[in-house]
C-alpha cells in the first residue's frame, strides 16, 4: 500500500520543477512551505473530481495513497508548487503528464452517485408502493 512519506513526495516534486538537484535535500523553509502547499493541494482535490479524503501530513507521515498513484500525486504537487518557484510546464510531454496524472487520480478516486429510484418503487403517502406506471 502506501510507503512514501510526505517528505519523499515533496522532494521528488521539487526535483520535477528543478528547484533542487540530484540528491540535494530541501531546506527547512522549502519543506515547511512545501507541506503547506501539498496539504492545500490535496484538500482541494474534490473540486477536481478526485474524491480523496485528506488529513494534513507532517514531513515524516506516510501518504495514504497506493504506491501506483504516487507518481500522479507528485505531478499534481509539482503543479501546485510551480508558481511559487517560477517554473512553467512548457513542453508537450510535461503538459501530457500533468493531464494524465489528473485523469488517473480522478479514475482511481471516482465515486459514482446512486441512481434515482423509479417513482413506482418509492413509498406513497400511505406508506404503500405504487407499481402503476406514471404514479
Amino acid at each position: 500500500m502506501a510507503t512514501q512519506t510526505a517528505r519523499q513526495v515533496l522532494t521528488r516534486a521539487m526535483r520535477r520543477i528543478r528547484q533542487i538537484a540530484g540528491e540535494e535535500p530541501m531546506s527547512a523553509a522549502e519543506l515547511a512551505d512545501g507541506l503547506v502547499t501539498m496539504n492545500g493541494a490535496m484538500h482541494g482535490f474534490g473540486p477536481k473530481g478526485i474524491h480523496y479524503s485528506h488529513v494534513d501530513l507532517a514531513a515524516n507521515d506516510t501518504v495514504n495513497m497506493p504506491d501506483e498513484q504516487i507518481d500522479n500525486l507528485i505531478w499534481m504537487i509539482a503543479q501546485a508548487l510551480a508558481p511559487e518557484y517560477g517554473y512553467v510546464f512548457a513542453t508537450a510531454d510535461e503538459k501530457a503528464a500533468l493531464l494524465g496524472a489528473l485523469q488517473e487520480l480522478q479514475a482511481a478516486y471516482h465515486i459514482t452517485p446512486p441512481a434515482p429510484s423509479p417513482r413506482g418503487l418509492l413509498r406513497n403517502r400511505l406508506g404503500l408502493f405504487s407499481m402503476q406506471r406514471g404514479e
